[in-house]
């Protein structure tokens, strides 16, 4: 599956939450030699301020702009671990557990992703 096929595709937790679309992907070039694998599934947050780099804090400036994309839509992104995921099915992307179980908010994973 291609990544760009990913993005946008809504995602529910094993209870039937909506956690928002996928909006990025987090890579581990480390795994093996010559061979890139997902790490994390970033959902949710507003699609502006991910395309714009203000979610995990790689954009800082302008001033007006960071403040107004880092204030509530910053915190509303979250990242769940790729073995989390149960299904990849062509409409939604579920989880095998709980959000609140697996979920976290892409601000607390910064050094991490």
């Amino acid at each position: 599956m291609r990544a760009s096929e990913l993005l946008g595709r809504p995602v529910v937790d094993s209870e039937g939450h909506s956690l928002g679309p996928v909006r990025d992907l987090r890579l581990d070039h480390g795994a093996t030699a010559g061979r890139v694998r997902a790490r994390w599934v970033v959902v949710g947050g507003h699609e502006l301020a991910h395309r714009l780099g203000y979610v995990d804090g790689r954009t800082r400036g302008p001033a007006v702009l960071a403040r107004l994309l880092r204030g509530g839509w910053r915190d509303t992104a979250l990242a769940v671990p790729v073995a989390a995921v149960a299904s990849w099915g062509p409409d939604v992307v579920r989880l095998s557990r709980p959000a609140t179980e697996t979920a976290r908010p892409v601000s607390e994973l910064r050094e991490s992703l």
